[in-house]
């Protein structure tokens, strides 16, 4: 039997190849305005070099199209698609009032109490996004800053074992009780931002919060302050967002105009201090003109000092942002605390009956990442991560996933090699499936 052959099915060649050419398209767009946004911040920092009034040219960038829409970006994380950064983009206005209350959970601390974790809604953390952005171009660190863009953690603690070897082996660390919590709201109208910025965007004063709970397990939150509540309240959030991407770089900016103490080595890393004098005597001198000029003279405060920690020749080595420092080591080690964190968050995982085999190996590849990537500074981290991994490895064996237990011997490959560019792009699926904490 013969008739009109069926059509062949329309494949719509074309629409697909506008697809990509729409990606493409998109991709290339991003690019462009990361161009302009970092455009625009050399821009302020060859003003701030040659000496003149930055403020105008704050302005400037808060007011620029790139910057906010790179403020959208980074606020969704991972590479969200057109409509919805465009959608976020169009709200993002530093100057603008009226923002959603913020959620925010108790997370306990070791030491006893809690701190108050926000999640800034969307478009209130785009706009963070942008003033970080204006300030970050716009800050010189003095030498005792450490905690931002270019002097961070691992620089902080190069630093202080540079001290340490040159003979200022009398160490001390102390940190600033509630810091963030503590800070004067009025300190941060020092900043060189429009006054109205500030108030509507950083002032807590003039922000409402609400209390969510984090479910365990899942991304979802049970609301447990029906009723939106001012920062003053004593059980919620004051003084700077623990959540912003903004307020580490506010609290460097209020620390760095501070006199430093002659005859000893100061450093300031967020809220942690570390002090390392040639001996006893100048170290407790230096410890106390902390404390001073904290209660009485900080802008910010008056603001707490912990009890010193010490440590110096003959005694363990000094504990500070999770590296050791042994007077009788030319290199800084992971501190045991650190390493026996780890070693909790592995065995958990392991005690986890719930995780399927591909889950687990993530979970398993995450932690040992990024382990690697948080002590850069450290001389003996292989040796701890290799032993990690070995372990782990006989863990996931036992799963007999063959496909799993190979990619796992290439934990710590580069994005360069086939193993490591696989690992590298499931993991990037998992980290976005996980989602934020609070939201």
């Amino acid at each position: 039997m013969t008739g009109t052959p069926r059509p062949a099915p329309n494949l719509r060649p074309v629409q697909r190849g506008a697809k990509s050419t729409s990606a493409k398209q998109w991709k290339r767009e991003v690019g462009l305005a990361h161009a302009a946004r970092t455009k625009l911040a050399n821009g302020l920092r060859e003003k701030q070099a040659r000496g003149e009034r930055v403020q105008p040219y704050i302005r400037q960038y808060l007011s620029a199209a790139a910057a906010r829409f790179c403020g959208a970006l980074a606020a969704l994380r991972g590479e969200p698609d057109r409509q919805t950064a465009e959608a976020l983009a169009a709200t993002v206005n530093p100057w603008r009032e009226g923002y959603r209350p913020i959620r925010w959970h108790k997370h306990s601390k070791k030491s006893g109490g809690y701190r108050p974790i926000c999640a800034l809604p969307p478009d209130l953390k785009a706009v963070h996004y942008v003033i970080a952005g204006a300030l970050k171009a716009a800050f010189v660190p003095n030498n005792h800053i450490y905690g931002v863009t270019g002097r961070g953690r691992d620089e902080a603690a190069r630093r202080l074992k540079e001290a340490q070897n040159a003979g200022q082996t009398y160490l001390a660390k102390l940190d600033i009780v509630d810091c963030f919590q503590s800070i004067n709201p009025d300190s941060l109208y020092q900043l060189p931002l429009p006054k109205e910025v500030i108030r509507r965007a950083l002032d807590t004063r003039n922000m409402t919060f609400e209390e969510w709970e984090p479910q365990k397990g899942t991304t979802a939150n049970r609301r447990l302050s029906g009723i939106p509540m001012h920062s003053h309240s004593e059980s919620g959030p004051r003084g700077l967002l623990q959540g912003s991407p903004a307020s580490n770089l506010i609290l460097a900016w209020l620390l760095n105009d501070m006199s430093m103490p002659e005859g000893a080595m100061v450093l300031i890393c967020t809220d942690n201090i570390a002090v390392a004098a040639a001996d006893p005597t100048t170290r407790q001198a230096v410890i106390e003109s902390l404390v001073a000029y904290f209660q009485r003279d900080c802008p910010a405060g008056p603001l707490n000092l912990c009890p010193a920690v010490y440590a110096g020749p003959g005694t363990e080595p000094l504990d500070f942002l999770s590296y050791a420092f042994d007077p009788d080591s030319p290199e800084i080690s992971v501190a045991e605390a650190a390493l026996s964190k780890l070693e909790k968050r592995l065995a958990d995982l392991e005690d986890d009956d719930t995780l399927g085999d591909l889950t687990f190996a993530l979970a398993i590849w995450q932690a040992l990442r990024t382990f690697r990537n948080g002590f850069s500074a450290a001389g003996d981290v292989d040796a701890h991560l290799d032993r990690c991994a070995e372990l782990t490895g006989f863990w996931l064996d036992g799963r007999q996933n063959a496909f799993l237990s190979d990619l796992h011997a290439h934990v710590f490959d580069p994005p360069t090699t086939t193993e490591g560019a696989v690992i590298a792009r499931l993991l990037q699926g998992f980290r976005l499936h996980q989602g934020p904490s609070c939201s």
